[in-house]
């Protein structure tokens, strides 16, 4: 397992010590993982959404493949997705 030194604002270092002061975490490394974790899951969730959006722009150059009311609200809820993801990060 690879070792990293990292450094972390003061900010940072506040809010690992508030998590591990509160019982949720033990360690400081806990609490690096579960933020990767979370990293990870964000990434998976806009590669899908990506994909997704994909799917239905190739499903919208076919006319005859498509509902096009229903489509284009279903590409028009994964883009706003997409965006309010990209305003939360």
């Amino acid at each position: 397992m690879a070792t990293r030194n990292v450094y972390l604002t003061e900010t940072d270092q506040a809010l690992i010590e508030r998590l591990i002061s509160s019982g949720k975490y033990q360690s400081a490394r806990e609490v690096v993982r579960a933020g990767l974790r979370l990293l990870e899951e964000e990434q998976d969730r806009r590669e899908d959404l990506s994909e997704y959006m994909d799917l239905l722009l190739e499903e919208a150059d076919d006319p005859l493949a498509m509902n096009s009311e229903l489509d284009e609200a279903a590409l028009e809820q994964a883009f706003d997705a997409l965006t309010e993801s990209d305003r939360a990060t």
